[in-house]
């Protein structure tokens, strides 16, 4: 049996607008060269269909554009919480619904977790990496370790405190993400697989696939 070929690539999101290394045109080229079967993309299954300006208002601009180039070969992997699974999402729902983000905005404006130099010193590292980075170099390891240090350290500044569970979500959606791309993979083998998502969850997506298959099973490609 062949081997299900995956490009697995990571997305700067809105970065990419003035990223003169990996811009939005870029990214659609690494995809389209590919030339996938399938594209997998950071949006909910759910989501997948509904009108571009729902899609707009919800997700990233390259995860929308990339939901109508590749409309028949489209799937999501996305989630977003149970509250709002297998459900549209209300209009209000990122500024005056999701207790995820409420909690988000607290922990911003809270007092005692403004001093963070690690964090800082960490994200300034992406941020590095981000300004000069080209598809293939943004996933040569060091972005990804890098994010695996930030969440970490992440993880240790909120254990104990009321934000805790910020912690716990980000877990639990990089967790459901792998779990839904690790299923299509499974119900497609031997078919191209491009799989699009944030930088951060990259190097989390693509350990749940090498630890999911054996060698024999995939073959994971590097954009060139």
């Amino acid at each position: 049996m062949m081997p299900t070929t995956i490009l697995a690539i990571a997305s700067l999101h809105s970065f990419h607008k003035d990223n003169p290394t990996f811009s939005y045109d870029h990214l659609f080229e690494v995809v389209d060269k590919f030339k996938p079967d399938f594209v997998g993309i950071e949006i909910r299954q759910e989501d997948i269909g509904a009108d571009e300006t729902y899609l707009s208002r919800n997700y990233p601009y390259e995860m929308v554009e990339l939901s109508k180039r590749y409309e028949d070969r489209c799937f999501g992997f996305d989630w977003l919480g149970k509250d709002i699974t297998g459900q549209p999402i209300p209009e209000n729902y990122w500024k005056e619904i999701s207790s995820y983000k409420k909690l988000e905005r607290q922990l911003s404006e809270d007092p005692d977790f403004q001093d963070t130099p690690l964090l800082d010193d960490l994200y300034n590292l992406q941020m590095d990496i981000a300004k000069i980075a080209t598809p293939s170099s943004l996933i040569n390891g060091r972005y990804g370790e890098v994010t695996k240090q930030y969440y970490q350290a992440m993880d240790n500044l909120l254990h104990g405190t009321k934000y805790e569970d910020l912690a716990r979500f980000r877990h639990k959606r990089d967790e459901e993400i792998g779990h839904q791309i690790v299923n299509f993979i499974r119900e497609h083998s031997g078919s191209r697989i491009a799989l699009v998502m944030g930088a951060n969850h990259h190097v989390f997506a693509v350990n749940t696939i090498t630890n999911h298959f054996k060698n024999d099973e995939i073959r994971l490609e590097v954009p060139g």
